[in-house]
Protein backbone atom coordinates (compact mmCIF):
# COMPACT_ATOMS: atom_id res chain seq x y z
CA UNK A 1 0.00 0.00 0.00
CA UNK A 2 1.18 3.51 -0.78
CA UNK A 3 -0.13 6.58 1.00
CA UNK A 4 0.59 10.22 0.27
CA UNK A 5 -0.14 13.43 2.11
CA UNK A 6 1.07 16.98 2.40
CA UNK A 7 0.00 17.11 6.04
CA UNK A 8 2.51 17.42 8.84
CA UNK A 9 3.36 14.19 10.66
CA UNK A 10 2.09 15.78 13.86
CA UNK A 11 -1.49 15.70 12.56
CA UNK A 12 -1.41 12.13 11.22
CA UNK A 13 -3.13 9.34 13.11
CA UNK A 14 -0.36 7.52 14.97
CA UNK A 15 -1.90 4.18 13.96
CA UNK A 16 -0.72 4.88 10.42
CA UNK A 17 2.86 5.31 11.59
CA UNK A 18 3.14 2.07 13.59
CA UNK A 19 5.81 -0.41 12.46
CA UNK A 20 4.67 -2.56 9.56
CA UNK A 21 2.16 -0.08 8.19
CA UNK A 22 3.46 3.01 6.40
CA UNK A 23 7.03 2.48 7.45
CA UNK A 24 8.93 4.19 4.61
CA UNK A 25 8.90 7.92 4.13
CA UNK A 26 9.81 9.70 0.96
CA UNK A 27 9.99 13.48 1.11
CA UNK A 28 9.32 15.44 -2.07
CA UNK A 29 10.61 19.00 -1.94
CA UNK A 30 9.18 22.00 -3.75
CA UNK A 31 10.27 22.44 -7.36
CA UNK A 32 13.48 24.22 -8.29
CA UNK A 33 13.79 26.87 -10.98
CA UNK A 34 13.96 24.46 -13.93
CA UNK A 35 11.00 22.45 -12.65
CA UNK A 36 8.92 25.61 -12.09
CA UNK A 37 9.63 26.61 -15.70
CA UNK A 38 8.39 23.18 -16.84
CA UNK A 39 5.28 23.53 -14.68
CA UNK A 40 4.49 26.96 -16.14
CA UNK A 41 4.97 25.59 -19.67
CA UNK A 42 2.71 22.65 -18.89
CA UNK A 43 -0.15 24.70 -17.40
CA UNK A 44 0.13 27.47 -19.99
CA UNK A 45 -0.18 24.88 -22.77
CA UNK A 46 -3.68 24.11 -21.45
CA UNK A 47 -5.02 27.67 -21.78
CA UNK A 48 -5.14 30.49 -24.30
CA UNK A 49 -2.40 32.79 -23.04
CA UNK A 50 -0.27 35.61 -24.40
CA UNK A 51 2.63 34.12 -26.39
CA UNK A 52 5.02 36.80 -25.09
CA UNK A 53 4.88 35.53 -21.49
CA UNK A 54 8.37 35.27 -20.00
CA UNK A 55 8.19 31.85 -18.36
CA UNK A 56 11.72 32.12 -16.93
CA UNK A 57 10.77 35.39 -15.21
CA UNK A 58 7.63 33.87 -13.72
CA UNK A 59 9.62 30.90 -12.45
CA UNK A 60 12.23 33.20 -10.85
CA UNK A 61 9.51 35.23 -9.10
CA UNK A 62 7.73 32.24 -7.60
CA UNK A 63 10.40 30.65 -5.44
CA UNK A 64 8.95 28.18 -2.89
CA UNK A 65 5.69 27.86 -4.82
CA UNK A 66 4.33 24.34 -5.04
CA UNK A 67 2.97 22.82 -8.25
CA UNK A 68 -0.53 23.46 -6.90
CA UNK A 69 0.37 27.14 -6.30
CA UNK A 70 1.63 27.46 -9.87
CA UNK A 71 -1.49 25.81 -11.24
CA UNK A 72 -3.56 28.26 -9.20
CA UNK A 73 -1.61 31.23 -10.57
CA UNK A 74 -2.37 30.11 -14.13
CA UNK A 75 -5.90 28.78 -13.81
CA UNK A 76 -7.42 31.10 -11.18
CA UNK A 77 -7.50 34.84 -10.55
CA UNK A 78 -3.82 35.21 -9.77
CA UNK A 79 -2.90 34.55 -13.39
CA UNK A 80 -5.52 36.78 -15.02
CA UNK A 81 -2.85 39.09 -16.44
CA UNK A 82 -1.56 36.18 -18.52
CA UNK A 83 -4.83 36.14 -20.41
CA UNK A 84 -5.16 39.86 -21.06
CA UNK A 85 -5.46 39.48 -24.86
CA UNK A 86 -8.27 36.92 -24.48
CA UNK A 87 -10.02 39.05 -21.82
CA UNK A 88 -9.87 42.16 -24.02
CA UNK A 89 -11.15 40.15 -26.98
CA UNK A 90 -14.20 38.88 -25.09
CA UNK A 91 -14.89 42.13 -23.20
CA UNK A 92 -13.85 44.89 -25.63
CA UNK A 93 -16.00 47.61 -24.00
CA UNK A 94 -14.75 47.07 -20.45
CA UNK A 95 -11.94 48.93 -18.75
CA UNK A 96 -9.53 46.42 -17.22
CA UNK A 97 -7.45 47.44 -14.20
CA UNK A 98 -4.57 45.19 -13.20
CA UNK A 99 -2.76 44.89 -9.87
CA UNK A 100 0.83 46.13 -9.66
CA UNK A 101 2.09 42.59 -9.14
CA UNK A 102 -0.62 40.33 -10.58
CA UNK A 103 1.38 37.12 -10.17
CA UNK A 104 0.67 37.32 -6.47
CA UNK A 105 -2.84 38.73 -6.69
CA UNK A 106 -5.76 36.61 -5.60
CA UNK A 107 -9.46 36.35 -6.24
CA UNK A 108 -10.30 38.44 -3.15
CA UNK A 109 -7.94 41.15 -4.40
CA UNK A 110 -9.76 41.30 -7.73
CA UNK A 111 -13.09 41.43 -5.88
CA UNK A 112 -11.95 44.36 -3.73
CA UNK A 113 -10.55 46.16 -6.78
CA UNK A 114 -13.89 45.68 -8.55
CA UNK A 115 -15.82 47.10 -5.59
CA UNK A 116 -13.56 50.17 -5.44
CA UNK A 117 -13.87 50.68 -9.20
CA UNK A 118 -17.67 50.40 -9.00
CA UNK A 119 -17.88 52.94 -6.16
CA UNK A 120 -15.66 55.43 -8.01
CA UNK A 121 -17.73 55.19 -11.20
CA UNK A 122 -21.09 55.30 -9.40
CA UNK A 123 -20.39 58.77 -8.00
Amino acid sequence: MIGATNASESVLDQALLRPGRLDRKIYVDRPGLEDREKLYSFYLSKVKADASIDIARLARRTVWKTPADIENIILVGGGAHLFMPAIKEHFPNHEIAMADDPVFANVRGFHVAGEIFSRRNAA
